[in-house]
């Protein structure tokens, strides 16, 4: 799932509650550039990495809210609501 023309309702949900939004990611050499981001290194949680040698997954985390150029590739896997 990933959202476009957000209302600033549900942008201030998702930048303001950033940890329970659950990331999932298939460019594997996005991921790489991400990771080298200063931000990344201490602004969120790796879940899982997964790859078959042909295809990829990441699963994380941003410990805050971080906004990224839309053309990323990343997909909202789940909404982790409550405390």
């Amino acid at each position: 799932m990933s959202f476009k023309n957000l209302n600033n309702q549900m942008f201030d949900l998702v930048y303001e509650n950033s940890d329970k939004v659950v990331w999932e990611l298939e460019d594997a050499a996005y991921f790489q550039t991400l990771t080298r981001s200063p931000f990344f290194e201490g602004g969120a949680t790796i879940q899982s990495l997964w790859t078959d040698g042909e295809h990829f997954k990441a699963v994380f985390t941003f410990n805050k809210g971080l906004v990224l150029d839309g053309s990323s590739g990343l997909k909202i896997a789940t909404y982790q609501a409550g405390n």
